[in-house]
């Protein structure tokens, strides 16, 4: 299998602790994932550390909806 990379950049007009916090922490971070209204996340986990994973399992009108990532 290929291995996959994204790369984003996106300018948040929010302080910088913010951002960073809700990249970190889990409960911010399904918050901030959210892609749309009528959208919700039934489990997202952050182990925020270099080689650390994150989780969230977003829910929709298609159903769950899994992302993930490394840190």
């Amino acid at each position: 299998m290929t291995e996959l990379s994204l790369n984003i950049e996106r300018t948040i007009k929010a302080p910088l602790q913010t951002v960073f916090k809700a990249w970190l922490n889990p409960e911010l971070l399904g918050q901030f994932m959210i892609p749309g209204e009528g959208m919700s996340t039934s489990n997202v986990t952050s182990d925020a550390k270099v080689g650390g994973r994150f989780s969230i399992i977003m829910v929709g009108n298609a159903g769950d909806l899994p992302h993930g990532g490394e840190y």
